[in-house]
């Protein structure tokens, strides 16, 4: 049986029976605001306290401010053994200063640098928590055909490299072909929603895994993302 790791959210690792195996890809499927950017920031945290590499791709704010909210998470104030990759700076036309452990994305058509970075890391960083927040941005300033060849690149290197990645998608930017073949290409889906005034998720699909298919209420605090689970194991 291969290890089981922690998303670094107790009951989402429950309803997978201990968490998510090696070498999966998987899409985080939600709309704004529902919570999927916060259980991305805990899978990363997660593997900083269990001293694992982290590979954080952010497209959707300052590269400072993502690392801000980490640090505050884990109320420290370095963070050893891991990479972030800037894609918001070209967004907004301006490139920061160069900072340590910190990668400038030339561009969002840039996925073939993205991938060759990566790859570089994962060369020295096996077992590496991979984080794409989000992968929308790339499909809305690119080819979506591009974005699906990288998927399946980024696919065989984190099972090459024993890895893990977590892919961020938008749900109601997208065509419906488009959210199938992202499907298609990864290994299992988590899905979140805000539904009349709640948050809910749920376990769509998950390679190897035996999980209930049932929508299950979460909140969230300065702690992160907490799942009432209760009646799945009364």
């Amino acid at each position: 049986m291969p290890e089981l790791k922690s998303l670094g959210v107790k009951g989402i690792d429950d309803l997978l029976g201990g968490g998510i195996a090696s070498s999966r890809v998987i899409l985080v499927q939600a709309p704004p605001g529902s919570g999927k950017s916060t259980l991305c920031r805990q899978f990363i945290c997660e593997g900083i306290i269990r001293g694992e590499p982290v590979l954080y791709v952010v497209t959707g704010e300052p590269i400072q401010s993502a690392k801000a909210k980490i640090k505050e998470h884990l109320h420290r104030d370095e963070l050893r053994n891991a990479l972030f990759v800037d894609c918001y700076s070209w967004r907004i036309m301006k490139r920061p200063p160069s900072e340590e452990g910190v990668i400038v994305l030339a561009s969002l058509g840039e996925l073939n640098e993205l991938a060759n970075i990566i790859k570089e890391w994962l060369k020295d960083h096996p077992s590496t928590r991979i984080v794409i927040d989000s992968i929308s941005d790339f499909l809305l300033y690119g080819e979506p055909k591009s974005v699906f060849k990288f998927v399946q690149i980024l696919s065989g290197l984190v099972k090459a490299g024993e890895s893990i990645a977590l892919i961020a998608l938008e749900t109601g930017l997208h065509e419906k072909s488009i959210v199938s073949t992202m499907n298609y290409l990864t290994d299992g889906t988590i899905e979140m929603k805000v539904e009349s005034g709640n948050r809910y998720l749920r376990i769509a699909r998950m390679a190897g895994a035996q999980h209930p298919l049932t929508w299950v209420m979460f909140s969230m605090s300065a702690k992160g993302i907490e799942v009432r689970i209760g009646k799945f194991f009364e």
